[in-house]
C-alpha cells in the first residue's frame, strides 16, 4: 500500500556556515563536468582569438589549448587560411616600430614581393608555446635582377619577423595560459558554486545530524 514521507529541506540561506560549506562541496563534486564544460571552452578559445585580432592578427586564427596541469598542457594555435602580406606587414609595423629605417628600407621592395604565411599547430598530443610553427615564404619578381646585397637584406628581414611574429604568439601562448586556467579555476571556486546555487534556488535535505546529505 503507498505511503507517504515528508522531508524536511533547507534554503541555502538557511544552512549554517559549516553545512553550506558541505553544500557548496556536495555541489561541485556532482557537477564537475558542467562547471567548466566544452561550450565554456569554446568561448574562452573564441576569447583567445579575439585577442589576437585586436591585437593585430588576421581573424580566425585558432587558439586550442589543453589546461589539465599536466605535462604538455597550454595554448598553441593554428590557422587554416594564409597571412597576406598585407597582414605580414601590419604585424611589422606593429613589431619592428623600433627599426624605422630597417622597415622603411624593406618596404621599397613590397611592390616586387609576394609573400605570405602559414600558422600550424605541429602536435597532436601537446597544446603549449612551442607545438606550433610559424612560416613565412615569400618569391619576387625584379626585371632588373636583384643584387645580392639586398637579396641577403630581405631574406635577413622576413627571418627576423619571422621570429618575432614566432616570439609574439608566444607571449600570448603564456597569458592565455594564465588566463585560461584563472577561469578554470573560479568556475570551481566557492564563490561561483555559491553563486549557481543560490540562482538556481536549490534545497538541501540535513539527516539528524546536522549533516547535508542531498541536493534537492
Amino acid at each position: 500500500m503507498p505511503r507517504t514521507f515528508s522531508i524536511v529541506v533547507f534554503k541555502f540561506e538557511e544552512l549554517n556556515e559549516e553545512q553550506q560549506k558541505q553544500a557548496i562541496e556536495m555541489y561541485r563534486y556532482r557537477n564537475t563536468e558542467w562547471l567548466f564544460d566544452s561550450y565554456d571552452a569554446d568561448d574562452l578559445q573564441k576569447s583567445f582569438s579575439q585577442q589576437l585580432q585586436k591585437f593585430g592578427y588576421p581573424g580566425g586564427i585558432e587558439a586550442p589549448f589543453s589546461l589539465s596541469n599536466s605535462q604538455g598542457d597550454g595554448v598553441t594555435f593554428d590557422y587554416d587560411n594564409y597571412f597576406s602580406q598585407e597582414e605580414l606587414m601590419k604585424l611589422a609595423d606593429l613589431l619592428m616600430k623600433d627599426e624605422e629605417e630597417k622597415l622603411k628600407k624593406f618596404k621599397k621592395f613590397l611592390d616586387k614581393l609576394n609573400m605570405y604565411a602559414t600558422l600550424k599547430h605541429t602536435n597532436r598530443y601537446y597544446y603549449h608555446d612551442h607545438t606550433f610553427t610559424l612560416n613565412i615564404e615569400y618569391e619576387y619578381d625584379f626585371a632588373d635582377g636583384i643584387s645580392e646585397e639586398d637579396d641577403e637584406f630581405v631574406s635577413k628581414t622576413i627571418d627576423e619577423l619571422d621570429r618575432l611574429i614566432t616570439n609574439n604568439l608566444r607571449e600570448f601562448s603564456a597569458k592565455f595560459e594564465q588566463q585560461g586556467y584563472k577561469e578554470i579555476e573560479y568556475r570551481y571556486s566557492d564563490e561561483y558554486v555559491r553563486g549557481i546555487i543560490e540562482e538556481s534556488d536549490k534545497e538541501f535535505e540535513i539527516n539528524q545530524a546536522g549533516k547535508v546529505i542531498k541536493i534537492w
